[in-house]
C-alpha cells in the first residue's frame, strides 16, 4: 500500500511540473522594448530579492565601456546619446561607476579598426558598436580577448555574420518593409513609379531593398534604383530620381543616405516627391514619413544588454529552461521581451487551463495572448512566440509518435492491428499543423489571410466601428510579420524549442508508467511510453474539452489487455485522468482566479494614482 501511495504522489508531482501537449496543444503549445511588471506579490518579492542581491554584489564596481559610432549622423547620434543616458541611469540605480567614451569611425574601416584595437588594449569591459560596419570591425578586434560586443542598430545580424558568436549580441532595427510600402500606397494611392535610394556599401539596406522590390513586383509597380557612397553622390542620385519622374522614394535604415538627408530633403519636397524612410531620425532631418524603430528606445535597451553582459556574462543573455513556461521564456528572450520566468510559468498554466476547458484546445493560445498583453507584450509578438512554441511541440510530439509506432508495430500488428490505422490518422492530423504553422510565417500568405479577414469585416455591415477592427487587423499583420522575421534570423532558438519539447513530451507521457506502478503492474517503461504517446495522438484532436470521453475510450482500447478485470481498468482510467487532466484544471483555475484578483487590485491602484495626479 505504501508503494502505491508513493507512486501516486510521484504521478502528481510529475503532472504539476509538466505542461500537457496534444490534448492541450492549443496552449502548449505554448516571445522589444518593454519591461513587464510581475502580477503576483510572491514573484515580485522573488525578483526584488534577486535584484537586491545583484545590486549588493556589484555595488562599488567600476566598468569601462567604449561606444563606437560608425559615423556621425542624426540616427547614430540619437542611439549614442540614449546609450550614454541609460548607462548613467544604470550606474546611479545600482551604485556602480560606468566610465564610457564615445568614438566616431567617420565611416572608415581603418579608423574603426584603430578604435577597436585601442579599446581592447585599454581593457574595456564592453564595446557598444552602432551600425553594421562598426559591429563587424569591433567583433574582429575583440575576438582574441572575447570582450563583450553589444551592437546596436543592425538590420540583419545574420547577413552581417554577427550571429552565433559567443561574445557578440545586441539589438536590431530590422524593418517591416511591407508595412512601410503599405503606408506609402495608402498615403499616395496614385504612385506609378517608386525610387529606391540606398548605398551598396550598407548591409542594412540589402534585405529591405530586396523586400521592397518583391513588394513592387507583386503589385506591378515600376521602380528606379539609385545608389550612392558619398554625400555628393547622394545629392546626384536624388536629382536623378526626380528626373526619372518617380512619384515617391523609399530608403531603409541606410547610414550613408541618412548622413546626407539634410542636403536632399528640400530637393524632394520642392519636386513634390515624398521620401519614405526606415527611421524617425530621417524625418527629423526633413524626410516625409517613417514607420521604423525608435532609436532612443533601442539605445536604452542596448545599454541594458551591455550591463547584463558585464555583470552576468554573455551566457546570462541566452538562458533557457525546460518545461512549458521555460520554453516560452526562452522564446520571449529571443524576441527581446523581458518577462519574468515565473510569469511565463503562470502563462503556461493559464494556457493549459483554457485549453482543457475548450473544444479541441482552441482557447489556450488566445488566453495566453491576452495575459501576455497585460505584461505589455504586443499581440503580434506574443502570437509569433506562441506559434513557434506550438510548432516546436507538435513537431516533437509527431516525431515521438512516429518513433513509438515503429517500435511497437510488430506487437500491434500481432495483437491489436485495428489500432494501427487509428494511430496513423492521429499522426496525419497532428502533422498538418507542422505544415500549416510555417505557412503563416510567409508574408504573402499572412497578407492574403489578413486581406480575407478585412473583406469579411467589410461585409459585416452590422458591426459598429468596422474601420477600427480593420485597422487592428492591419496592425496585427505588420506586428506579427515583424516578429516572425526576427525568428527567421534566430533559428537556433526554434531548434532549441524543438529540442527541449522532446523531453517535455516524454515526461508528459511518463505519468502513465507511474500510475501503472501504483497498481503493482511492473511493465516495460518503453512499451508504456510508446502506447501512451500513440493514444494521445489518436484522440487529442477530438472536438471536446480535454477530449473527454475519447481519452477514456482510447485508454480502454489501448490498455485493456494489461488489466485482469474491467473494474481495475476503470479505476486506472480514473486515476490516470485525475493526474493528467482534473488536477491541472483545478490548479489552472486557481491560478486564473488569483491572477484576476491581483490584476483587478492593480488596476484599482493605478486608477487611484491617476485620479490623485489629476
Amino acid at each position: 500500500m505504501k508503494k502505491k501511495v508513493v507512486s501516486v504522489v510521484l504521478a502528481a508531482a510529475m503532472t504539476t511540473t509538466l505542461v500537457a501537449g496534444c490534448g492541450s496543444t492549443g496552449a502548449a503549445d505554448t516571445a522589444a522594448d518593454t519591461s513587464a511588471e510581475e502580477t503576483t506579490e510572491s514573484t515580485d518579492d522573488t525578483e526584488a530579492d534577486a535584484a537586491d542581491a545583484e545590486e549588493i554584489a556589484n555595488a562599488g564596481a567600476t566598468y569601462k565601456v567604449a561606444v563606437v559610432k560608425q559615423m556621425d549622423h542624426a540616427s547614430l547620434d540619437e542611439i549614442a546619446n540614449a546609450v550614454e543616458e541609460e548607462l548613467d541611469a544604470i550606474a546611479a540605480k545600482n551604485g556602480v561607476t560606468i566610465e564610457y567614451e564615445t568614438y566616431s569611425g567617420q565611416g572608415d574601416q581603418s579608423t574603426l579598426t584603430q578604435i577597436g584595437t585601442q579599446a581592447v588594449a585599454d581593457g574595456v569591459d564592453a564595446i557598444i558598436p552602432i551600425a553594421t560596419l562598426a559591429a563587424q570591425v569591433m567583433a574582429n578586434c575583440a575576438e582574441e580577448t572575447q570582450t563583450p560586443v553589444v551592437y546596436a542598430a543592425i538590420s540583419d545580424p545574420d547577413a552581417a555574420e554577427l550571429t552565433g558568436i559567443d561574445y557578440v549580441t545586441g539589438t536590431s532595427d530590422a524593418l517591416n518593409t511591407d508595412f512601410i510600402m503599405d503606408m506609402m500606397f495608402k498615403q499616395n494611392p496614385d504612385v506609378q513609379k517608386v525610387g529606391l535610394l540606398y548605398s551598396l556599401s550598407e548591409a542594412n539596406s540589402t534585405k529591405p531593398i530586396a523586400d521592397a522590390k518583391a513588394y513592387l513586383d507583386e503589385k506591378g509597380i515600376a521602380y528606379e534604383e539609385k545608389t550612392a557612397s558619398t554625400n555628393d553622390e547622394v545629392i546626384t542620385a536624388a536629382s536623378a530620381l526626380i528626373a526619372d519622374d518617380v512619384d515617391a522614394v523609399f530608403t531603409p535604415t541606410d547610414n550613408v543616405i541618412m548622413a546626407a538627408e539634410l542636403a536632399i530633403y528640400e530637393t524632394f519636397a520642392d519636386a513634390g516627391i515624398p521620401h519614405y524612410t526606415g527611421a524617425d531620425s530621417f524625418v527629423r532631418n526633413g524626410a516625409f514619413a517613417t514607420c521604423g524603430v525608435n532609436y532612443t528606445d533601442l539605445g536604452s535597451q542596448t545599454a541594458d544588454l551591455a550591463y547584463t553582459a558585464m555583470t552576468e556574462g554573455m551566457d546570462g543573455l541566452e538562458d533557457y529552461y525546460v518545461t512549458e513556461g521555460g520554453i516560452i521564456h526562452m522564446l520571449l528572450r529571443a524576441q527581446g521581451e523581458h518577462v519574468g520566468f515565473w510569469t511565463t510559468v503562470k502563462i503556461g498554466l493559464i494556457g493549459i487551463y483554457y485549453s482543457y476547458i475548450t473544444p479541441s484546445s482552441t482557447g489556450g493560445q488566445p488566453a495566453q495572448v491576452v495575459y501576455l498583453r497585460r505584461d505589455k507584450v504586443s499581440v503580434g509578438n506574443s502570437t509569433a512566440v506562441l506559434f513557434v512554441k506550438f510548432f516546436a511541440y507538435q513537431l516533437a510530439f509527431v516525431l515521438c509518435t512516429v518513433a513509438s509506432l515503429i517500435y511497437m508495430y510488430p506487437s500491434l500488428k500481432r495483437d491489436d492491428p485495428q489500432l494501427i490505422p487509428i494511430v496513423l490518422l492521429g499522426i496525419a492530423i497532428n502533422g498538418l499543423w507542422i505544415i500549416a504553422i510555417p505557412l503563416l510565417f510567409s508574408p504573402k500568405i499572412l497578407k492574403k489571410l489578413c486581406g480575407g479577414v478585412t473583406k469579411l469585416l467589410l461585409k459585416c455591415t452590422f458591426l459598429k466601428k468596422r474601420e477600427n477592427y480593420i485597422e487592428k487587423v492591419h496592425g496585427f499583420e505588420a506586428d506579427f510579420s515583424s516578429y516572425t522575421m526576427k525568428f527567421r534570423s534566430k533559428m537556433r532558438y526554434v531548434f532549441l524549442a524543438i529540442l527541449w519539447s522532446i523531453p517535455q513530451v516524454i515526461l508528459q507521457m511518463s505519468v502513465l508508467y507511474v500510475v501503472f506502478r501504483a497498481f503493482s503492474l511492473d511493465l516495460p517503461y518503453g512499451e508504456l511510453l510508446c502506447m501512451q504517446t500513440m493514444l494521445q495522438a489518436s484522440v487529442c484532436f477530438i472536438p471536446l474539452p480535454g477530449a473527454s470521453g475519447a481519452q477514456e475510450l482510447g485508454f480502454s482500447m489501448f490498455f485493456k489487455s494489461y488489466f485482469a478485470s474491467g473494474d481495475i481498468l476503470y479505476t486506472a482510467v480514473l486515476v490516470w485522468r485525475f493526474f493528467t487532466y482534473y488536477i491541472i484544471v483545478l490548479l489552472g483555475a486557481l491560478v486564473v482566479v488569483i491572477d484576476q484578483l491581483v490584476f483587478g487590485c492593480r488596476r484599482k491602484q493605478e486608477a487611484a494614482l491617476s485620479a490623485g495626479k489629476e
